[in-house]
């Protein structure tokens, strides 16, 4: 794992072919406190920060250029704006994170 992320835990379930009780590795990631606490900081700030929609819309004014809706330079440039406001206005909130952060087991991971 890393400071954002610990890794998979072990869960009773079927195994292989037998289908005996066996421990299994599941390969999902639960987020450890400092995680959370940046995503909660984050949706306070702005919420499409830790949402699929930016990245979607993206896609979206790509899929533009191949159906010669919009060009390349337009794109690049319409997505690098949103990105520049969007950091301009993290930045302008960043104090806000601040409250997320209170207390000294944030850090330690469990």
């Amino acid at each position: 794992g890393g400071k954002f992320w610990k890794g998979g835990k072990p869960q009773k379930g079927k195994g292989g072919k037998g289908g005996g009780d066996q421990q299994r590795v599941t390969r999902q990631m639960v987020p450890t406190k400092l995680g959370v606490s940046l995503i909660h900081g984050f949706r306070c700030i702005d919420e499409e920060i830790v949402h699929p929609t930016i990245r979607s819309s993206m896609e979206r004014e790509v899929s533009k250029i191949a159906v010669g809706e919009a060009t390349r330079h337009q794109v690049v440039s319409s997505c690098t704006r949103l990105y520049q406001d969007k950091f301009q206005n993290f930045r302008s909130k960043s104090t806000l994170l601040e409250q997320f952060f209170k207390g000294p087991s944030l850090y330690s991971g469990h």
